[in-house]
């Protein structure tokens, strides 16, 4: 089974989107969302859906809190996190759980498609090829939320440092659990999920702090050259 987890703090613009594409899959799943306090209506939008668990974030400690949150109340064998302004694409979604589910990876990744809603603009998002060095050189092969992974590895790396990351934690998270993985990761090149991009989004009200925080991160793998060639895969996969 898959657990898939929302943190969310006054989701009400977007959120009833993300849940609407969470219902139509047919793959074995539970949705998590937690809440972390927020005072518009994004908890009775979430509570129309059955079957989705609401959890009242416990510690203040922002995004990735609410995820670690999240994650161990999971019950699924894989887990993943979609936060409340993305949705999923059915058909390249439940492609990703086959892959994951059939035992030979620690992890799925996938393309997927970016929005600008000031545009009205998709523009496709190709995942990237090696994946796990990418990751695990600070580098992402793909949009964060097209990615499914074991929760096993998660509780063997003790999840999130969300004291010290707010909006660079998942760089940090995936790095470590690349470095924890001993089975291959793999890329589907289906479209599994809308990234939406705009000005309000956490990542752009917070782009000062996420370059100090980026500037934090462990060192990579291969160190400061292992970041470089990370880089010049990435280029080279557009």
């Amino acid at each position: 089974m898959l657990s898939i987890i929302t943190p969310v703090l006054n989701g009400a613009q977007f959120i009833d989107k993300l849940m609407q594409s969470i219902a139509t899959l047919s793959i074995p799943h539970e949705h998590i969302v937690v809440d972390g306090g927020s005072t518009d209506d994004t908890v009775e939008i979430v509570s129309r859906y059955p079957n989705v668990r609401i959890l009242e974030q416990q510690c203040p400690e922002g995004m990735y809190a609410a995820i670690q949150e999240g994650f161990e109340a999971a019950e699924g064998e894989f887990i993943t996190w979609i936060n409340s302004d993305d949705w999923v694409l059915k058909d390249g979604y439940e492609a990703m759980y086959a892959l994951i589910a059939s035992g030979k990876y620690d992890l799925v990744y996938s393309s997927g498609k970016c929005y600008y809603p000031d545009k009205s603009e998709f523009i496709d998002f190709k995942a990237k090829l090696f994946g796990k060095l990418l990751f695990r050189n600070n580098v992402f092969p793909c949009l964060q939320p097209a990615t499914i992974y074991r929760k096993s590895i998660f509780e063997k790396k003790a999840g999130f440092n969300y004291e010290e990351f707010k909006i660079a934690g998942d760089i940090d998270f995936f790095a470590r659990y690349a470095q924890a993985s001993s089975k291959p990761f793999c890329r589907s090149l289906t479209n599994s999920v809308v990234f939406l991009k705009y000005k309000e989004s956490l990542g752009n009200r917070n782009h000062e702090r996420y370059l100090v925080e980026k500037a934090k991160l462990p060192q990579p793998s291969m160190g400061i050259i292992g970041n470089i060639i990370g880089r010049v895969i990435y280029k080279l996969n557009l």
